[in-house]
């Protein structure tokens, strides 16, 4: 029986875990700190039959914490026979191909990983990724190039901002924005908060789509559903809230 693959994508806030490409979870990394993870809850009933098991890790997380989830998870496993791997974004860089990867290994692992997917997909036309978690970045691939990259606070981070440093906007939660998004008819505060936040990623992403004239733009993270409503007839755009963590799988 072939080992069952497990990719963890540790991020600032919360944790992705990709089941063998078959079950993606996502659980908040307070939750996983401070509660213990059953069998049950990680694995279907089938999976508990494999003997061994092959776990792929990134983390933008400190230390510490990094080793505190991975073991979460791996007291979790059915058996003792597991072997892991902790990947750097230097080593991911250079898995993947990279042309002018060595200029890149300041990068955190999530934009490696992105980097890594879009340097594997068929050359010519650009290719480009959008993470949308904790901050709202791009990278533009190439021919075997990173031709473009930037950061932008991502969208918790700009709402609880505005709500932090002024005195009279509200705190909106990410739960909130569709039913906020839908109520045009009073222009409330909230509604243009949400409004202008959003908008301002959806003119980066079509500016994107104009200038480099991508066949694929891929949206990754926990909003990128969210802004791919914004594009629903538009097939060149897809989005995913696990994009990382099944790079992971295929990097074991």
């Amino acid at each position: 029986m072939k080992p069952f693959k497990i990719g963890i994508d540790i991020g600032n806030s919360s944790t992705k875990i990709n089941l063998n490409l078959e079950k993606t979870l996502a659980i908040n990394n307070d939750q996983l700190l401070t509660n213990e993870i059953s069998q049950g809850k990680l694995l279907k009933e089938q999976f508990q039959t494999y003997d061994e098991f092959l776990i792929s890790i990134s983390s933008v997380n400190d230390e510490q914490t990094t080793r505190q989830i991975s073991q979460k998870i791996i007291n979790a496993l059915p058996s003792a026979n597991v072997k892991t791997t902790l990947w750097d974004s230097k080593t991911i860089l250079q898995e993947s191909g990279l042309i002018n990867a060595s200029q890149l290994y300041h990068f955190g692992t999530d934009r490696a990983l992105r980097i890594y997917h879009l340097n594997k997909l068929e050359r010519g036309s650009a290719k480009i990724s959008c993470g949308c978690g904790s901050a709202f970045t791009v990278e533009v691939v190439q021919n075997g190039y990173l031709i473009e990259s930037y950061i932008l606070p991502g969208l918790t981070m700009q709402l609880e901002s505005l709500h932090q440093k002024t005195a009279k906007l509200p705190l909106i939660l990410t739960e909130q924005i569709l039913d906020e998004l839908a109520n045009t008819a009073v222009f409330s505060t909230n509604y243009s908060i949400i409004n202008g936040v959003i908008k301002s990623y959806t003119a980066i992403i079509e500016r994107l789509l104009l200038e480099y004239k991508p066949n694929q733009l891929i949206l990754s993270g926990g909003y990128a559903p969210l802004l791919k409503n914004f594009f629903a007839n538009n097939r060149l755009i897809s989005a995913t809230r696990s994009l990382e963590s099944e790079v992971l799988i295929q990097l074991v």
